[in-house]
C-alpha cells in the first residue's frame, strides 16, 4: 500500500500565500478545492494537520476524492515535528511500503527514522512517473 501526504500532494500547497487566513477559515475554504489527482489504488493519507481539524479534513476527502482512503490519519502530538510524527505512524503501519511527501526537508528528516517504508519526495515521484511514460 502507498501513503500520501495531504497538503502539497493531494491538495495544492498554499504555504506561499501572503495573506494567510485564520487556520479554521482556511481549512473550511479548502473543502471546495479539487484534489490534484485521484488515487485509483488502495492508499492511506497521513497529514500533520492539527487533529482539531479532523472533521474538515474528512469532509474534504468525502467531497473531493472518488476513492476514499483506507485510513486518514491526523493525530500529531504537539511535541512532535511533522517528520517525527509521520515516521512514528509509518513505523506502526508495515503494510505501507511507500510514502509520498510534499516537503523535501521533511523527506530528508524522515528517511533515517522510518524502518521499512520508502519515503519519496512528491516532485521526484511525479518526474519519475513522467519519464517512464514519455516518448518522443
Amino acid at each position: 500500500m502507498i501513503g500520501f501526504d495531504l497538503d502539497g500532494v493531494l491538495l495544492p500547497d498554499f504555504d506561499y500565500l501572503d495573506d494567510y487566513p485564520e487556520q479554521t477559515d482556511f481549512y473550511k475554504m479548502l473543502i471546495n478545492v479539487r484534489a490534484v489527482f485521484q488515487p485509483n489504488i488502495p492508499y492511506t493519507i497521513i497529514t500533520a494537520r492539527d487533529s482539531k481539524y479532523q472533521r474538515l479534513t474528512s469532509l474534504w476527502a468525502t467531497r473531493q476524492l472518488n476513492k476514499q482512503p483506507k485510513d486518514l490519519i491526523q493525530s500529531k502530538y504537539h511535541s512532535e515535528t511533522p517528520a517525527e510524527y509521520k515516521a512514528r505512524i509509518l513505523n506502526l503501519m508495515p503494510h505501507i511500503k511507500q510514502y509520498i511527501e510534499s516537503d523535501p526537508i521533511i523527506v530528508k528528516e524522515m528517511k533515517p527514522l522510518v524502518k521499512w517504508c520508502e519515503v519519496i519526495y512528491f516532485n521526484d515521484y511525479i518526474n519519475s512517473s513522467l519519464l517512464k511514460t514519455y516518448r518522443e
